[in-house]
């Protein structure tokens, strides 16, 4: 009588039996729920809004981030974007947002003690038609009662269609709070967000 053997699937030039295969689906499946992403809520203007606000997080998560994609109504080629924690606008941020185009670097702009932090940069009405400033924004342990809370930042964004004006920028900033943040606000450092501009907020597991 023949031997049975375990049934084998070749996987590039390698051989698996199907424990090796469904080894490598339970981890990788795994890994996946462990690391997985929700969308918590999104906002997309159909006019002038002066702030966009996520209220009610849920603390079920790790991390926070945000995608933004927005552009400005006031009358210069770019606006500074605020974020405020939790609706507090006392002098309760640091911040650092540096910038730069091609293999300059232009000076950073540092806030210490200020009501919001400054984490990346807007279009604005000034800047070319139909062009949007692009900003993510990450947020670490948000629903630990423990730290300082943190947000790291990249933001790109385009002020004419000419060299030196295409510029990209990071930036960090720090609430002096230790609480759970239950809610973030952007805001544009002058005038509003216009038609268009969209932000997703998603936890991370």
């Amino acid at each position: 009588m023949a031997a049975f053997t375990t049934p084998v699937k070749t996987w590039g030039a390698e051989v698996l039996s199907i424990v090796d295969i469904n080894t490598y689906l339970r981890d990788n499946l795994q890994y996946l729920y462990d690391n997985r992403v929700t969308k918590i809520a999104e906002s997309i203007a159909v006019g002038a809004v002066a702030n966009i606000n996520f209220s009610s997080i849920p603390s079920t998560y790790r991390n926070l981030y945000i995608v933004l994609q927005a552009r400005g109504d006031t009358a210069a080629t770019n606006a500074q974007l605020y974020v405020q924690f939790n609706g507090d606008t006392g002098n309760n941020y640091d911040s650092e947002l540096i910038d730069g185009s091609g293999s300059a670097a232009w000076a950073g702009a540092e806030n210490v003690a200020f009501a919001q932090m400054v984490l990346g940069i807007i279009s604005a009405a000034n800047a070319p038609a139909s062009v949007a400033g692009q900003t993510r924004i990450d947020i670490a342990n948000y629903a630990a009662a423990v730290f300082q809370k943190t947000a790291l930042s990249r933001t790109g964004f385009k002020l004419a269609n000419s060299t030196t004006n295409v510029q990209t920028g990071l930036a960090a900033g720090f609430w002096r709070s230790g609480a759970v943040i239950t809610s973030i606000l952007l805001k544009p450092s002058a005038g509003n967000f216009i038609a268009g501009t969209s932000a997703q907020l998603y936890g991370e597991m």
